[in-house]
């Protein structure tokens, strides 16, 4: 992996807005460049415990900041603390990560493959429609390549 394709440190995790909390992304703190990156699907690592998500990458700005700060049940320090980064994720991500809110881990981020990207992400899903919609489409794909094999085999 090269240098700057992937961003290991200490971050404090919050929990998501109400209105995402069944949203498939993470609000991340700037990462030295690796917001600036195309990376629009990240995979996030917990390295004590091995457990891993694949989500959408949102970059925190002042803008989220000030939204986050201002609601009654998010009132916080979000961006104050400089020497520790911010994650912000819905109950879901933080459950298959193993992390409380308020909780400062350790976690590795980089690029996901496209494994991660197709599977992964869509089977960690927070929303159920988006998991049944892609096991559906696999069935699908599946069942036309087998109509396709019998019909071939037929056609002999």
């Amino acid at each position: 992996m090269k240098i700057g394709e992937m961003y290991e440190g200490k971050f404090k995790v919050y929990a998501a807005l109400h209105e995402e909390s069944k949203e498939g992304w993470v609000w991340i703190s700037p990462l030295n460049g690796i917001e600036n990156k195309k990376w629009r699907v990240i995979k996030i690592i917990r390295p004590d415990n091995k457990k891993k998500i694949v989500v959408e990458k949102r970059v925190i700005d002042e803008n989220f900041v000030n939204i986050y700060n201002e609601r009654e049940h998010t009132k916080s320090d979000l961006d104050k603390e400089k020497d520790t980064k911010s994650i912000v994720m819905n109950y879901n991500y933080r459950t298959l990560l193993g992390v409380s809110t308020g909780e400062t881990v350790n976690l590795k981020i980089k690029k996901a493959n496209m494994w991660d990207k197709l599977w992964v992400a869509s089977s960690q899903h927070p929303n159920i429609f988006v998991k049944y919609s892609i096991r559906l489409g696999l069935i699908s794909v599946a069942l036309g390549a087998i109509s396709m094999i019998i019909s071939l085999i037929k056609l002999k």
